[in-house]
C-alpha cells in the first residue's frame, strides 16, 4: 500500500536527501491534547519501477545513514533471542508441522548470528520503497515515516529492498558494499534471515489486530519469503 506524502522534511545531507523535521506545532487545540506537528510537503512520489540507478541511489542513502554509527541519541531497536522466540510462539499456530520445523531452524540461525553481536548503527526502520520519494524515478530525494528510526542492525533496512525484486536488491547490495571489505553475497545470506523476521512481525501484528483484515496477506507474505529463501 502506498502512503500519502505527509510526514516530511527539512534536513538535507550532502547528497540532498531530505528527512523529517518539525516546522510548526499547535498545542492549544482541544481535539489534539498532545499537540500537532506540521511538516512541509516534499516534492516527488514513491517509486514503483525498479532500475539499477534507483538501486544505487537507495544504497547510497543507506550507506550515509548507517555511517552515523550507534553513538547518536536515538531509541534502541533491539533484536534479541527472547524477542525472536516470542515471535515464533505467537505465530506458531498458523503453520504446519513442517513449517514449524523450518522456523525453528531459522530461529537457531538468527539467534546464532545475533550472538556474534554484529555492529549496530542508525537505521530508518522501515526502508521500503513506499517510504522513498523521487522526482525522476531514478534518485531517492526524500524519506518518509521515521517513527521506527533508531539504533539497530543495518540488515533491517536492507531486507525490504526485496519488495522491488531480488535483482534490484542484489544491485543495491553490490552498491552498498562497493569499496568496503563486505562481501555482498555473504551479506545477502544474513539479510535473508531478516526477510523472515520482517514478515513474521507483520503476521504477529495482524494476529493482534484482527479488525485490520490483514491476516491473509501477512500469512501469504511469510509463506512467500520462506519459499524464496529455501531455493
Amino acid at each position: 500500500m502506498s502512503r500519502p506524502n505527509t510526514v516530511q522534511a527539512a534536513w538535507l545531507d550532502s547528497r540532498g536527501v531530505a528527512g523529517p523535521f518539525q516546522c510548526l506545532a499547535e498545542d492549544d487545540l482541544p481535539e489534539f491534547p498532545h499537540g500537532v506537528m506540521v511538516y512541509p510537503k516534499l516534492p516527488g512520489t514513491s517509486p514503483s519501477s525498479p532500475s539499477r540507478a534507483l538501486a544505487t541511489s537507495a544504497a547510497s542513502v543507506l550507506r550515509q545513514l548507517h555511517a552515523t554509527g550507534n553513538d547518536v541519541l536515538a531509541p534502541e531497536r533491539k533484536v534479541d533471542g527472547d524477542a525472536v522466540a516470542a515471535l515464533v510462539r505467537s505465530t506458531r499456530a498458523c503453520f504446519t508441522e513442517t513449517q514449524r520445523h523450518t522456523f525453528e531452524r531459522w530461529q537457531a540461525d538468527l539467534c546464532g548470528f545475533l550472538a556474534e553481536k554484529p555492529p549496530r548503527c542508525l537505521i530508518h526502520g522501515d526502508f521500503w520503497h513506499s517510504n522513498w520519494l523521487t522526482t525522476d524515478g531514478r534518485t531517492v530525494t526524500g524519506l518518509l515515516d521515521f517513527e521506527r528510526c533508531g539504533i539497530g542492525l543495518p540488515h533491517e533496512d536492507l531486507a525490504p529492498l526485496r519488495y522491488l525484486g531480488e535483482s534490484f536488491r542484489t544491485a543495491a547490495l553490490d552498491a552498498y558494499c562497493a569499496g568496503t571489505a563486505t562481501d555482498p553475497a555473504s551479506l545477502l545470506e544474513e539479510v535473508r534471515m531478516f526477510d523472515v523476521l520482517r514478515e513474521l512481525r507483520g503476521l504477529d501484528w495482524a494476529l493482534r489486530n484482527p479488525d485490520a483484515g490483514e491476516f491473509d496477506d501477512a500469512l501469504e507474505k511469510v509463506a512467500e519469503v520462506v519459499a524464496t529463501n529455501q531455493r
